[in-house]
């Protein structure tokens, strides 16, 4: 890669990534006005719902978002399978919208019923195929959009409707935002024309229960909130908990808006080759002091901006901030990690990080309510960054040795037979 492209995709990246993180901080405001307007009770059951439906659109990905935007990158979106993955996605997509619907009339919640069309839209959005494309400003739009709706709805109700926002009008809120999102992605990325071809899956798999344990980390910590203590302590963990779920959304954006750039770099030196593991970690160190500046500002204003009924909160953020800048240390490991295409041992270390988070949320929530959840949380993100620091250690001195080896091997015998051979003693050659 030219130095000329690797700046022209640079920009791009950082564009991409910036329109992101303007839709997610746009998405962030709604949030904080709901949360304002419905109190933490209601909006407790808002972010059990949110959760939920997060996980059924996980499931109904089943790898593709994943593995999806490295197989874009390295064959092209024209190709006949990233379409027939995407068509795919969107029947488990409307399937799980349909039942987490059902689910909420079952449970005697009717009136959140519009937020399931959260599922289609996380499931079947198509932002995964552009990233992979290296179109990441395209990528952005629906994100922005989506952002966009819930502020413009929360504020439109609260200034129509007689008593503001209720449980029932956030649903309808989230759900209408959802629309756009997908709406959004589709107008932006169309699919060719001759598409519909059968392929199978990609191989996401191990990708995608990684994603869902990592997400069971920093989300089911709520639902057992709302179980083991009360919907009041749910709603305020939830509302802190959006500081660094925005962080964190943003170094996910550019862990994957970075994959389409280090693919085409690891085609010419490989995933552990030595400049991109400079590189890496000298982005380390910065995302990691840009995050600990920005949680320490974020820290100081949470009650300013949800309001003094979340105050409780502070300790619980602090904690979670932690993590937030352990992530941030780990993203470019992870991007790594990722074009090196090692899904099951990611896969692996996350089941069991996530079975040691998940009992520690079982033991210390009914003890410190939110505190022992964020704490464990927090743990978690530093037992990743263990890991993939050692990963890509380990990634390093294996092709240490392979250059050795590589470099001891004599362009022909001394017999002169033309004969190659790789000497393993310098002292016998």
């Amino acid at each position: 890669m030219s130095g000329k492209t690797g700046r022209a995709s640079s920009f791009r990246q950082v564009r991409g990534v910036g329109l992101r993180v303007a839709g997610n901080v746009a998405e962030f405001g709604g949030y904080v006005l709901l949360a304002r307007s419905l109190g933490p009770s209601s909006f407790g059951r808002i972010s059990v719902l949110l959760v939920i439906v997060r996980f059924v659109a996980l499931a109904c990905d089943r790898g593709v978002a994943y593995a999806g935007t490295r197989e874009v990158a390295g064959r092209g979106a024209d190709s006949p399978a990233i379409w027939a993955w995407q068509r795919r996605r969107e029947s488990w997509s409307l399937a799980g919208t349909a039942l987490v619907a059902l689910a909420t009339v079952a449970i005697g919640w009717p009136e959140l019923a519009p937020m399931a069309l959260g599922v289609f839209a996380r499931g079947a959005s198509r932002e995964w195929i552009a990233t992979g494309q290296n179109r990441l400003e395209i990528a952005a739009v629906p994100s922005l959009v989506h952002g966009a709706g819930i502020v413009a709805g929360v504020l439109a109700v609260d200034r129509i409707v007689a008593g503001g926002t209720t449980d029932s009008s956030a649903s309808l809120i989230i759900g209408a935002a959802a629309l756009l999102w997908y709406a959004t992605s589709v107008a932006i990325n169309p699919a060719p024309r001759g598409h519909r071809s059968t392929a199978g899956a990609p191989a996401g798999g191990h990708g995608q229960v990684a994603i869902f344990a990592e997400n069971l980390i920093i989300s089911l910590d709520v639902v057992l909130l709302a179980w083991l203590v009360n919907d009041r302590e749910t709603g305020i963990y939830a509302a802190m908990l959006r500081f660094p779920n925005a962080l964190s959304l943003v170094l996910w954006l550019s862990i994957t808006a970075a994959v389409p750039r280090v693919v085409a770099l690891a085609r010419h030196g490989g995933a552990h080759d030595a400049e991109l593991r400079r590189r890496c970690m000298r982005l380390s160190a910065l995302l990691g002091i840009g995050t600990a500046a920005g949680g320490a500002a974020i820290a100081t204003l949470a009650v300013t901006v949800f309001g003094e009924e979340y105050r409780d909160g502070r300790s619980a953020l602090a904690l979670l901030l932690i993590g937030s800048v352990a992530l941030a240390l780990s993203a470019p490991f992870r991007t790594l990690q990722l074009v090196a295409g090692d899904d099951s041992g990611v896969a692996r270390v996350s089941v069991i990080i996530a079975a040691f988070t998940l009992t520690g949320f079982v033991v210390t929530i009914p003890i410190w309510g939110m505190n022992g959840a964020a704490a464990c949380s927090a743990a978690s993100q530093v037992a990743f960054l263990a890991f993939f620091w050692a990963n890509t250690r380990r990634g390093a001195a294996t092709a240490q040795t392979v250059t050795a080896q590589t470099a001891q091997t004599t362009p022909a015998s001394p017999t002169g037979t033309g004969e190659r051979r790789t000497v393993t003693d310098p002292a016998t050659a």
